[in-house]
């Protein structure tokens, strides 16, 4: 509950004026620092070739994905999927292979809150800002390349990933379209 709050707050708090400039400076973050990327390929299937990847964070560490290549030569789509919490790249893994059959070239990430302490908002606030730098560094990542249309790049999350996104909404305008995905469960009565 605590995450869905803060992603409401800050889309709306980011719709006043006043706070906006305040709001944009929480997801700031250098982008003329080298991405650091890494691949490596693990597979070829249904023409797509598929890396195990990873680049370096702005806030430290690397961020693990997989990156699904169509055959070809682009200018592609690229597509940046986040998956949900309880979940792995590999959840979203199908879908990207299916999406390099129409010249679609995804990131899929890996990125997921680090341990932190529920009882301290300020920890969970540092860390969702984190992961929305870390989305945001993924599309620089995709526009760095040659073989992606930079008119052309959306977002895809699912639960957490939703929640996240919307934040990324509102920050980062390279993204085009964005695909939110939420499972809800009724019981009967």
């Amino acid at each position: 509950m605590r995450s869905f709050l803060f992603c409401l707050s800050t889309i709306l708090l980011l719709q006043a004026p006043k706070h906006e400039a305040a709001l944009f400076d929480l997801y700031k973050y250098d982008s003329t620092k080298p991405l650091n990327y890494q691949e490596k390929l693990v597979e070829q299937r249904d023409g797509a070739k598929i890396f195990e990847a990873s680049y370096a964070s702005p806030k430290g560490g690397r961020v693990p994905m997989y990156v699904v290549v169509p055959p070809g030569k682009g200018p592609f789509a690229g597509i940046l999927f986040q998956h949900g919490g309880s979940q792995t790249r590999y959840t979203y893994l199908s879908e990207a292979v299916l999406l390099a059959r129409v010249g679609a070239l995804s990131l899929v990430l890996d990125d997921e809150p680090r341990d932190m302490d529920p009882m301290k908002p300020k920890e969970q606030r540092d860390e969702y800002i984190r992961m929305v730098m870390d989305m945001r560094r993924a599309v620089d990542l995709l526009l760095a390349r040659g073989d992606v249309d930079r008119n052309r790049i959306g977002y895809v999350g699912h639960s957490y990933g939703s929640m996240l996104g919307s934040v990324l909404t509102a920050v980062d305008k390279r993204i085009k379209t964005f695909v939110y995905l939420g499972l809800f469960c009724a019981s009967p009565i």
